[in-house]
């Protein structure tokens, strides 16, 4: 058996390239175990290597849709690699990832598309395909598409996903790889360890067996599982946040020269708490409620993963209609005395008090890279994704070009990739609640850098759910 390269995409790839692409863009994590080959027509290959070689591969791959909008067939030999959207370069990947639509590729009525080991099978519409869930669907990068499911082959990748799924691993990191199987060094979300042997079952990725004693491994795996629930009741929240778009704390006849973030909720909570529907501040009017009556309380951004925390837990504003207050969940953070949640400075120095349920990481002032320098921020970032995980809160910092100040910002981590541990899918309010990556996030103030991490600590999180359940 080979060894595997740090890359999941080419073995010929600079180290760099997974990192700068889970930047900017959400991938399917595969681990390859041989690289998907071009077409071999020679107008396609040669297409293909000027798209490539392009300075500006994004103008230049829409020229290339709009040229073939009439031949699908050729577009797709060009860019596609055995029917994966892969490519061999950052700049490339960027592109085919966020240029490309199934309906620039097909017009059959039914495609099949393969993500990670599932197959999925999707519908024609007026305007694009969707999922048997009615749902639109996207191309992500690592996705393999074909007209009929058989001309799908066998799988070229193992999906990190399915062994995520089998095992509860938050990593799944390369040993050694070979023909239809890979040993793999499974990490879990506390960090315990063990390699693995996976393998392809037809289209999915099975576990055949685990190098651990099968009692630890059953233990590590049933708290994996708690810790995997408990994410899930994350995402949903921050979901339910997107959907109901919270408004940011921020006056709207706010002066250009005044800081008044952070005003309106204290206000809102005021006419939330009176049983009222509306407030004024400074003679504007706001809701207290959204239109389906749901309670709407302004948030900063560090309201906001506080706020999904809580509302995770059970904790969160009843709506209209009933007695003002909030559901009872185990997260309050308003009872931990000294914490002034509203303030990321003072949240930080908090964070670093021993004891504190709030585990606070800092990286390296050589690694606090800007997002303008987005190749050494994702190394840098990739350098401390141990440090990272689902659910954990980043603190971002450093000056705004609009007027030259220093201004923080957090965002959540919603989802990393198993393979390099960088965060995938970050959710944040920053007008209103949004789901997207980490450098869409950081596009307002491309000077600012990721300079902590803020982490519940899963021993005092277990504690106040124990205490819940007790009724305590």
């Amino acid at each position: 058996m080979a060894a595997v390269t740090p890359s999941s995409l080419d073995a010929s790839a600079d180290a760099d390239f997974l990192p700068a692409v889970i930047l900017e863009t959400k991938i399917t994590p595969v681990l390859y175990l041989a690289v998907p080959r071009p077409s071999a027509d020679p107008s396609a290959r040669t297409a293909r290597e000027a798209l490539a070689a392009s300075r500006s591969p994004v103008p230049a791959l829409r020229a290339l849709v709009r040229e073939l909008t009439g031949d699908k067939p050729a577009l797709r030999e060009i860019v596609l690699s055995q029917g994966y959207l892969y490519a061999g370069s950052p700049a490339l990947a960027r592109a085919l990832s966020s240029e490309l639509e199934l309906k620039d590729l097909f017009d059959e009525p039914v495609v099949f598309l393969q993500r990670g080991g599932r197959v999925m099978r999707l519908a024609r519409g007026e305007d694009g395909y969707t999922d048997e869930g009615g749902a639109r669907a996207k191309l992500l990068l690592n996705d393999r598409v074909a007209a009929d499911e058989a001309s799908l082959g066998r799988p070229l990748h193992l999906g990190l996903e399915d062994v995520r799924l089998a095992t509860g691993a938050q990593r799944v990191l390369p040993r050694t790889v070979g023909d239809g199987a890979a040993v793999v060094e499974l990490v879990m979300p506390d960090g315990f360890s063990a390699q693995a042997l996976v393998a392809l079952d037809g289209t999915a990725t099975a576990v055949s067996c685990v190098a651990a004693d099968p009692e630890t491994f059953a233990r590590e795996r049933d708290k994996a599982a708690r810790f995997w629930k408990r994410h899930a009741e994350v995402m949903a929240a921050a979901l339910r946040m997107v959907e109901e778009r919270l408004d940011f704390d921020e006056p709207k006849d706010e002066a250009e020269d005044v800081q008044e973030d952070g005003e309106l909720r204290q206000e809102w909570a005021k006419a939330y708490y009176a049983g009222k529907r509306t407030f004024l501040y400074r003679e504007v009017e706001y809701a207290v409620f959204d239109r389906k009556g749901r309670a709407a309380p302004p948030e900063v951004c560090i309201d906001f993963f506080f706020d999904v925390w809580e509302r995770a837990s059970g904790n969160w504003f009843r709506p209209r209609g009933s007695r003002p207050g909030r559901t009872a969940g185990p997260l309050d953070f308003s009872r931990l005395v000294g914490l002034v949640r509203r303030h990321i400075p003072s949240v930080l120095e908090w964070a670093a008090r021993p004891g504190s349920p709030l585990l606070r990481y800092d990286i390296p002032a050589a690694d606090q890279r800007p997002l303008r320098d987005r190749e050494g921020l994702a190394r840098a970032l990739a350098r401390h994704a141990g440090q990272i995980r689902e659910g954990d809160a980043l603190v971002i910092h450093g000056l705004r070009e609009e007027d030259e100040e220093e201004h923080y910002h957090a965002v959540l981590v919603l989802a990393t990739d198993p393979l390099t541990g960088m965060p995938m899918v970050v959710a944040d309010n920053a007008g209103h609640p949004r789901i997207r990556s980490l450098a869409s996030a950081m596009a307002s103030a491309p000077r600012r850098s990721v300079k902590h991490r803020i982490r519940l600590d899963p021993g005092w999180l277990e504690e106040q759910e124990g205490l819940n359940a007790k009724g305590e």
